[in-house]
């Protein structure tokens, strides 16, 4: 039994059934046995691989799709580049390496890291060493006074979520609670609570149906309300790229990760990554409801490609062996190919104002709504 275990136990005891989105908030940032907040899980030697660990290519085509984006808010003389969830530093330096060949960009840019992690804050500070960077642990301490860009890769998808089943008597909720002997986690459904089925009433791609399952995360709809409310406000542009389907369908999507390999989401709770499918067409409600406007979405592969990363490629290769030439073509398949990334993941993009073309996008996020049964 872990540590975290031990916690969680003491709490259902005391207190009755707990929530999973508490459940997966407590798994994954309890200030001392959560999962992020004790280690490093990124790399071959942790739990996972990201798409900036896989190839400097993914952040450098990110930084130049940044430079296009801060010329289309005219080229301030200030402006705020905020990354979500930054892991390592990888995808920020990357992101840099490209804006410093463009001194006018560069030196326009305030950086700032949203990160709750001391283990990975302090490999960011390694990482990043050469670049002055502000560190925040929410956005409230972030600084209104410029316009906005925003970036986040795999952020989503790592915050907590509820789900909810349609029954014949309404909608039941999923909580965590423990065996009869009490060594182990188990899930139970009760009643769901009218704020969450509210919550949930939109926007859904088919109408529900007796058995369904919906996942839906009030901890994202947060924050992505309020980098919204931030762009719209201080006219910006943002981009997140994440695993998800565009429309909104009924399923168990959450998952443990423990090296690189998948485990049962209730064992070894804090030593294990737990994630699920992000709602993109949620997110798109709760962007437009407080005043940004949600492109269309594209896949990761599409927008890699159309970004220019093939001629990235072959610039690259010019100066590598014949075997790091492969290394590149395998990373450049893993990143683009439909049947790895390419496809699996999405980039979800958001301004101030939808009269801008932004690179690789076109027209607006398709919203579709039902109202829910029950």
């Amino acid at each position: 039994m872990t540590p975290l275990f031990q916690h969680i136990a003491k709490e259902i005891d005391q207190k009755g059934p707990m929530g999973l989105g508490h459940f997966m908030w407590l798994a994954l940032s309890h200030p001392q046995y959560g999962y992020y907040m004790k280690k490093d899980p990124f790399g071959r030697k942790g739990d996972f691989v990201t798409a900036p660990e896989i190839s400097q290519m993914f952040g450098e085509i990110l930084g130049a799709w940044l430079r296009a984006c801060w010329q289309l808010l005219g080229a301030p003389t200030k402006c705020h580049l905020l990354e979500l969830g930054p892991g390592r530093g990888t995808l920020m330096a990357d992101i840099l390496r490209v804006a410093q060949k463009y001194p006018d960009f560069y030196h326009s840019l305030s950086l700032h890291l949203m990160e709750t992690s001391p283990v990975l804050s302090a490999r960011q500070k390694q990482t990043l060493a050469s670049h002055q960077i502000q560190w925040h642990q929410n956005m409230a301490t972030l600084p209104d006074t410029a316009p906005l860009l925003v970036v986040c890769n795999e952020f989503f998808d790592a915050l907590p979520i509820e789900q909810l089943t349609l029954t014949r008597k309404g909608w039941q909720q999923r909580y965590i609670g423990l065996t009869a002997d009490k060594t182990a986690l188990t899930f139970i459904d009760l009643a769901a609570t009218a704020d969450l089925v509210a919550t949930l009433c939109e926007p859904h791609s088919q109408k529900p149906k007796a058995g369904d399952i919906y996942e839906i995360s009030p901890t994202a709809l947060d924050i992505a309300g309020e980098l919204a409310q931030r762009i719209a406000k201080q006219k910006g542009i943002g981009l997140w790229i994440d695993y998800g389907p565009e429309k909104i369908r009924p399923g168990d999507s959450l998952q443990g990760v423990k090296s690189h390999l998948y485990h049962p989401v209730l064992e070894n709770v804090g030593d294990v990554d737990l994630t699920a499918h992000v709602a993109f067409a949620r997110l798109a409600h709760v962007v437009q409801r407080k005043g940004a406007y949600a492109y269309a979405l594209t896949t990761q592969g599409n927008f890699l490609q159309q970004c220019g990363i093939h001629q990235r490629a072959m610039g690259l290769k010019k100066h590598q062996s014949p075997h790091g030439r492969v290394m590149i073509d395998q990373a450049l398949e893993r990143l683009c190919d439909d049947h790895a990334m390419g496809d699996l993941f999405k980039c979800f993009a958001l301004s101030h104002d939808g009269t801008i073309l932004l690179p690789s996008f076109s027209g607006p996020y398709p919203l579709v709504a039902f109202p829910p049964d029950g």
